[in-house]
């Protein structure tokens, strides 16, 4: 009996057969073979939804591995295409607002595939928001319309909100809203337009309520500045007063900074003005004061 370390063992070694491949274990290598290579093919990638300022784009779509290719095609919206096999090609002529695109590839196994991309273009020559210019009411009128600018188109956004004081705005998103429930002394109103990468900008308005017909910084007695006579329709400002930056709304706090020509030295002939009440604006000396007077025909 031998150990297993006899080295005097003797082994017979058997030949290797070779046997050739039938075709249909040829076929199946070759599926087998092929499987992962297919299995790792990309669909189309149309590339990330965007926001610009501006109406150009370069598309940022993935490429087919050769001989694959691709197509732009667009949905909706409107704007042009420098190539539109190019997957990196470059968009312009955007129509401000969302445009959809679709690229549709075929890769090398002859797999076709589509994606799609939003890109939204937002206008860089909208004028920044402005709230209008400040306006003085008095009871018991107490809501004026709003003056806000630009006048908003999609995508762009723009609201008004309230900074101080108190009201209620009809509708925020409406650039000329009304102004209602507005309570004694300043009321501030902000509008803000939201345009997307070409940034935002807001402006505020001072709405002021007044309570009473004249108000003055100083003792000095209102009627002694200037004054309204019903019987003539002439507003009279003393002669020789110090009046500057003097300024005459309307009960809605719309300006009535062009005046009827001139009546006489510190005379103003109303008799062509809407009936109503309005409020003169002035600095006298140095001091600011309102003046309430009523038009009657």
């Amino acid at each position: 009996m031998h150990s297993f370390l006899d080295r005097s063992r003797s082994f017979v070694k058997t030949p290797i057969r070779m046997i050739p491949f039938s075709p249909s274990l040829r076929l199946l290598l070759s599926v087998a073979f092929l499987t992962p290579t297919l299995a790792m093919a990309q669909p189309a990638y149309a590339g990330p939804d965007v926001m610009v300022c501006g109406d150009e784009y370069d598309m940022q779509a993935n490429t087919p591995a050769p001989p694959g290719n691709g197509v732009w095609t667009l949905i909706s919206g409107c704007g042009f295409l420098m190539d539109d096999t190019d997957p990196n090609t470059h968009l312009y002529g955007l129509c401000p607002g969302s445009s959809t695109w679709r690229w549709s590839t075929v890769d090398a196994g002859g797999v076709q595939s589509s994606s799609v991309v939003e890109v939204i273009s937002f206008d860089p020559n909208v004028p920044p928001a402005n709230a209008g210019p400040d306006v003085t009411i008095a009871l018991p009128n107490n809501s004026v319309p709003l003056q806000g600018s630009p006048d908003p188109n999609p995508p762009m956004l723009c609201t008004w909100t309230i900074v101080s004081g108190s009201g209620i705005i009809a509708n925020p998103y409406d650039p000329n809203t009304m102004a209602t429930g507005l309570t004694v002394g300043d009321n501030v109103f902000r509008w803000t337009c939201d345009n997307g990468p070409c940034g935002t900008t807001s402006d505020e308005v001072n709405i002021q309520l007044m309570l009473v017909s004249g108000i003055g910084t100083t003792g000095t007695e209102i009627s002694k500045l200037f004054h309204y006579e019903p019987s003539t329709q002439q507003l009279v400002i003393t002669d020789g007063a110090p009046i500057t930056d003097m300024m005459i709304v309307d009960a809605l706090g719309r300006s009535m900074t062009q005046l009827p020509s001139s009546a006489g030295t510190g005379t103003w002939d109303l008799s062509a003005w809407p009936m109503g009440l309005y409020l003169l604006r002035a600095t006298v000396g140095g001091s600011s004061h309102v003046y309430r007077f009523v038009v009657e025909q």
